[in-house]
């Protein structure tokens, strides 16, 4: 948790908490949430999505985990499905992301996570980095159609159901034409 705010002394910290509790009562579908290992319960750090305090219009993203499950892949896991969480569930249209300047390893996973880098901002007298990322899809009254990136596209491929199981959609035992299918993956694969 190098790049959050330093610590707080205990006044600050019971405001901090009581700010939050009384947010999560009025919206439920934000705030920050515990990170723990599904295996053991064991605590990793926290995830935030909720209005930004430096762009209020905008719904931010946020991780922090403990150093010792740092390098591991939970960064890149969470922020994919918080995206997930954040488009599909909540149907934002966009999702900000803000990084220190010197947190190369954060920038690497929103874009990787397909965030754009916008002009840095200023948060609390330093600049910090502002990334975006908005809904890849086109809504109808009667149709959603989202782009599908190459691991996607190998599951879709596939007809299994692990495509349906990876982006929490409902599994309709669909087939994909085998001419199609061997098109694709001359042309893309």
């Amino acid at each position: 948790m190098q790049y959050i705010r330093s610590p707080q002394n205990k006044a600050e910290t019971s405001q901090f908490l009581e700010e939050n509790i009384a947010y999560y009562g009025k919206h439920p579908q934000f705030g920050r949430w515990v990170i723990l290992e599904k295996a053991t319960g064991t605590f990793m750090g926290s995830f935030m999505l909720r209005p930004s305090q430096i762009i209020p219009s905008n719904i931010e993203l946020g991780y922090a985990f403990l150093k010792n499950y740092w390098g591991q892949g939970y960064a890149t896991e969470l922020v994919k499905n918080g995206l997930i969480y954040g488009f599909w569930k909540l149907k934002l249209p966009s999702i900000i992301a803000i990084t220190h300047q010197e947190n190369w390893v954060s920038k690497q996973v929103l874009i990787k996570s397909k965030f754009s880098p916008l002009d840095d901002i200023a948060e609390n007298g330093r600049m910090v980095n502002l990334f975006q990322i908005n809904k890849p899809i086109i809504e109808t009254s009667r149709l959603l159609v989202a782009p599908l990136n190459f691991e996607e596209l190998n599951l879709y491929l596939l007809e299994d159901g692990k495509f349906e199981k990876e982006v929490h959609f409902a599994y309709s035992g669909r087939s994909v034409i085998p001419e199609i299918k061997d098109r694709v993956k001359n042309l893309l694969l």
